[in-house]
């Protein structure tokens, strides 16, 4: 099974969960227990297009950043 932290963090940081839960909207409890007792099945597919945005977002970053770089923008 795959560990939560390891997610979590690339997500959002070493304070995770609390932006975790918001982002899947849980509750900060549900997401605490999940740590302890595993995540449910479903609960994955969401984390992972989490994961799918978050890096969609950052190439997209990095893209933008290439360009102005290119162009001198700075």
């Amino acid at each position: 099974m795959p560990d939560i932290h390891k997610y979590g963090e690339a997500l959002f940081g070493y304070s995770w969960q609390t932006d975790m839960a918001h982002a899947l909207g849980v509750s900060d409890r549900s997401v605490r227990l999940w740590v302890q007792n595993g995540v449910p099945a479903g609960r994955w597919d969401d984390i992972h297009k989490l994961c799918r945005q978050r890096a969609l977002e950052l190439l997209d970053a990095a893209s933008e950043l290439e360009d102005a770089l290119q162009d001198d923008s700075f």
